[in-house]
């Protein structure tokens, strides 16, 4: 198995300013006056709403959302994680995952602190679920946007990932950062729980290029008692970006006894196809984590039952991940739909792209989907940091 050097994990946070001393309360001064929320006079003289995500949380004077970073102060909505990052990592693109997009490449990784859910297996615990908010912030590190598209460029990245916790509770500060990264022909990808409110997928659209969404279970009662999210939600907001253009993935956590029923795989299947059955689907191995011990980790045997339910609801791209290579037999690789020819290798995270046009077939000429460009290593395509994207059969720039 080969390995890129260059494609190994880099921690950014030593560039970053130190927030030492601060205390949660101590909010960015970079702030906007008014972040995404609406006044609610009806429910108390202060109070507000906030809309960065589907709570969207009534908060009194002097209460915190339930994600536990957004603040009404007196009347003014004020967030945590403004100006601020709990990670700054060069991460494969791979990681996130994303399989359709730039292949072979890394991206600047971003994340804070807090979370509108409450996943019992989260393997980022310690930053998403925090009780301590003056402890986050003293982890943290101010930037500006400037400063991580600054950072993207030097490093020769093509993109950043806003990802490790929830990106919506940090939408205004996220988004000042994408308009800009666009402007110097960065692309923008969130890694999301999809529990977004439609005021951000309207906000945000048009300068993401690129949404992973996790599919955490088909059963509203397990995302209620699990997550403290909404099925019905989740499902709005993957149709909702699909039908504006952006790229979505989608990844699915098999746990074993709690989503991994042949019913419920084959209806979450069946609903992704319904959406689009060239939506790329990653189906990823559950280790025990945070607070679900007890459940047993995914058999490679089960990963494989459900990729072939996956395959049998007539999704085009499903991918295995999560397990050692050798146990995957071939699913994280990209092979054409139509002819069966193998277009992009992968183990792990060392990739080997074998087309020469970007997103076409090389044998039989079918347009895979997904945002090929700038060109892979390993690929005899040229490209552009923002080339076209290619959905179906058609591109559009």
């Amino acid at each position: 198995m080969m390995y890129m050097g260059q494609r190994m994990p880099r921690d950014y946070m030593p560039q970053l300013r130190s927030t030492s001393g601060r205390t949660a309360v101590d909010f960015s001064p970079d702030q906007p006056a008014l972040l995404l929320s609406k006044p609610r006079p009806e429910l108390g003289e202060h109070a507000v709403q906030c809309l960065a995500c589907a709570n969207k949380c009534e908060l009194q004077a002097g209460e915190w959302g339930t994600c536990r970073t957004r603040y009404n102060k007196n009347g003014f909505l004020r967030s945590l994680n403004y100006g601020r990052v709990d990670a700054a990592q060069r991460n494969p693109i791979e990681k996130k995952p994303f399989y359709h997009v730039l292949p072979n490449t890394d991206n600047l990784s971003l994340g804070g602190s807090g979370c509108n859910a409450h996943c019992e297996w989260c393997h980022n615990s310690d930053s998403t679920q925090i009780e301590d908010m003056n402890c986050a912030v003293r982890s943290m590190r101010d930037c500006r946007p400037a400063d991580l598209v600054r950072l993207c460029l030097a490093e020769g990245l093509p993109s950043i990932s806003y990802t490790f916790n929830e990106p919506t509770i940090n939408v205004e500060f996220y988004c000042e950062t994408m308009k800009l990264a666009k402007e110097h022909g960065l692309m923008n990808l969130w890694v999301s729980n999809g529990f977004l409110s439609p005021e951000v997928v309207t906000t945000i659209a048009p300068v993401l290029d690129g949404i992973n969404i996790d599919l955490k279970t088909f059963r509203e009662e397990t995302y209620s008692q699990f997550c403290g999210l909404h099925l019905s939600a989740i499902k709005r907001t993957i149709k909702d970006f699909h039908k504006r253009g952006v790229w979505v993935e989608l990844t699915t956590l098999l746990i074993p006894g709690l989503n991994d029923s042949e019913e419920e795989l084959t209806e979450m299947a069946q609903w992704v196809a319904s959406v689009s059955p060239e939506m790329p689907y990653h189906i990823s191995a559950f280790r025990p984590a945070n607070r679900l011990l007890t459940a047993p980790r995914t058999s490679p045997q089960d990963l494989h039952r459900a990729y072939r339910i996956a395959k049998a609801a007539g999704l085009k791209y499903v991918y295995l991940g999560n397990l050692h290579p050798s146990t995957l037999q071939g699913t994280e690789d990209t092979c054409c739909p139509s002819c069966g020819v193998k277009l992009i290798s992968r183990e792990t995270y060392a990739v080997e792209v074998h087309w020469k046009q970007a997103g076409v077939c090389p044998q039989c000429g079918t347009a895979i989907p997904g945002v090929w460009g700038p060109a892979a290593k390993g690929s005899a395509a040229g490209g552009r940091v923002r080339s076209s994207l290619v959905v179906g059969s058609a591109e559009r720039a």
